[in-house]
């Protein structure tokens, strides 16, 4: 189970396992079959058929918070593989950077601490930022198309190869990213000129805001509240649905 290192392989290989378990030998010809413990093992494999694999525990961690979509997606995994294992594979889901940082829980994933997490794999797999280029598409339709496309599961094939993990699937971070600051309103690309924006360490991302203008902080999502509180940047960027407007 060395390397159970992403969700979907982890469930596959209990669906798998389990598939392989019911299977019954052949009887001999020659002797009668016992019916009475043919009908007891048909009744187990009846009521849970995943009751020779025992129980399983997988840990899977993400960097946004409570209340988050990703989250409340997360929850619901947990609670589909419970229900399509029978309960014999848990999912602890740990939010809003308990297990550390996105590249620190990538790290804990290849080297099998963890068994997933949710969260951009650049750090181990660079060639993946092609899809974080700037002004790539101009719908949430194109931004899906791309991601499903046979380019894009190609990349991933290389990521698998070269991490030993599993990339479930390649989806946008919860839309298109948006600006915010303390100093003014961002209405053209010539007012982000003198800002300190925080993002989140991506190459892409820092030479889009440099060739506008603006200088770049990189701060982990866990501790970006605190950083802009305490002036450490000026502002940030992110979707909608991880800011908090007041």
């Amino acid at each position: 189970m060395k390397k159970l290192l992403a969700l979907l392989l982890a469930l596959t290989m209990v669906l798998s396992l389990a598939a392989c378990g019911n299977t019954a030998p052949a009887q001999d010809a020659q002797q009668p079959a016992d019916s009475g413990a043919e009908d007891a093992a048909a009744e187990t494999t009846g009521d849970d058929p995943y009751a020779d694999l025992g129980d399983f525990t997988m840990v899977v961690g993400h960097a946004q918070p409570e209340g988050n979509p990703r989250t409340t997606s997360m929850e619901k995994f947990a609670e589909d593989v419970a229900a399509a294992t029978n309960g014999h594979v848990t999912v602890q889901v740990y939010a809003n950077g308990q297990l550390g940082t996105e590249k620190e829980m990538l790290e804990q994933v290849v080297a099998g601490t963890i068994q997933g997490m949710r969260g951009g794999q650049f750090d181990f797999s660079p060639r993946l930022l092609m899809f974080t280029l700037p002004f790539l598409t101009q719908t949430r339709a194109q931004v899906t198309a791309l991601l499903q496309s046979d380019l894009a599961k190609s990349v991933c094939a290389e990521a698998e190869a070269e991490t030993g993990t599993v990339i479930i699937n390649l989806c946008d971070a919860g839309g298109y990213r948006q600006f915010s600051n303390s100093k003014h309103p961002i209405k053209t690309p010539e007012d982000l000129k003198g800002l300190k924006m925080r993002t989140n360490g991506m190459k892409t991302i820092d030479l889009t805001f440099q060739a506008m203008g603006a200088t770049t902080t990189s701060i982990p999502y866990s501790d970006l509240y605190m950083g802009l509180k305490t002036n450490v940047a000026d502002g940030q960027e992110n979707p909608w649905v991880n800011a908090h407007v007041r």
